[in-house]
């Protein structure tokens, strides 16, 4: 699949990039300190005003949210399974196509 994997803290970039190294992570985290993204997607946590709810978005090459889970549980997420299976049903990327 041709995909990329983004993640969205709203933690100071000192703070990202420390947890970044910790966790070995291998894909982008943005730093949306300001809450702009969070805010723009209807994420952020309205009793706790810093912190996002936990989310997961399939994104089109478009920018279309084909896939939404937000839970004001963090301990739910979704399945591995279930993101691949969101990400399958996008269909495959043509050849020349943006991102191929």
């Amino acid at each position: 699949m041709n995909t990329e994997v983004w993640a969205v803290s709203p933690d100071a970039s000192d703070g990202v990039a420390k947890m970044v190294e910790t966790e070995h992570l291998t894909f982008p985290v943005l730093v949306d300190q300001d809450l702009h993204l969070i805010k723009t997607y209807g994420i952020l946590n309205e009793s706790s005003p810093t912190v996002p709810h936990p989310t997961a978005l399939v994104l089109d090459r478009q920018g279309t949210i084909r896939f939404s889970h937000l839970d004001e549980n963090y301990r739910v997420r979704p399945a591995p399974e279930v993101l691949l299976d969101a990400l399958r049903a996008l269909g495959p990327l043509e050849k020349g196509k943006a991102g191929s």
